[in-house]
């Protein structure tokens, strides 16, 4: 089947005004290299992924509940959805498809890139308002594949109003884009990818986001090997 792909440049944006968000509370991981995160189907826990190839279970509190056997080379990617986890690993262009009940791989779909091993993919999630998956391009450039839901690339996105994409997530019927270079997570709209708001984070080597049932926002340092827990964003 072929697919025809479209490429979408964005408006560039200059943040007039941006927020600063401090976090409430720090946990400790017990994961070496920690990179990006997501929240369970049921809420109740994390997955987090590991620059060293290895998928971790943890609570709330980034307390590991198990380890899945699926080894890779460079996790950067990671998001739960009906069931299913899917992990990415940057250096071989792969996305693995993990039965969420067992962490055992169901599948796995290598997605070509002919960009720098270490500048590729960094981050997946659902986009629920458009039905497709987006996966990031750390940088050189930054690019954001929409992908239906056989993992097919179907559009790309040129994104140009942040040096590089650490991490994505959808949450509260928005995309929310996090940049480790720049310090700072980006609000976009959901069907256009245009951003709307940029709040300004301190925090060293900032890899994954992600947003539990109550809104709250968690952002995982690789450098730190902490997850940072916020408050609800309110605007």
């Amino acid at each position: 089947m072929k697919f025809t792909i479209t490429i979408i440049s964005l408006v560039l944006v200059s943040f007039t005004s941006t927020t600063y968000l401090k976090s409430i509370k720090k946990y400790k991981l017990k994961i070496e290299e920690p990179s990006d995160i997501s929240l369970s189907t049921d809420g109740k826990s994390f997955y987090i992924v590991s620059d060293k190839g290895s998928l971790y279970k943890t609570d709330l509190e980034g307390k590991t509940i198990t380890k899945s056997n699926l080894v890779g080379t460079d996790f950067e990617a990671v998001f739960a959805k009906d069931n299913k986890v899917y992990v990415v690993d940057e250096r071989y262009r792969k996305i693995y498809t993990l039965n969420e009940n067992t962490l055992t791989q169901e599948s796995a779909k290598t997605i070509p890139y002919s960009g720098a091993r270490n500048s590729a993919y960094e981050g997946i999630c659902w986009n629920k308002a458009k039905k497709r998956f987006v996966l990031a391009i750390e940088k050189s450039p930054v690019m954001l594949y929409e992908l239906d839901e056989n993992l097919n690339v179907v559009n790309e996105i040129d994104f140009k109003s942040i040096t590089d994409i650490s991490s994505i997530t959808y949450a509260d019927g928005f995309l929310w884009i996090l940049s480790e270079e720049d310090h700072c997570l980006v609000k976009a709209d959901a069907n256009t990818y245009q951003p709307i708001k940029k709040y300004n984070i301190n925090i060293v080597g900032a890899e994954g986001v992600a947003f539990d049932n109550n809104k709250q926002l968690y952002i995982t340092s690789d450098g730190m090997g902490l997850i940072y827990k916020y408050n609800t964003i309110n605007e």
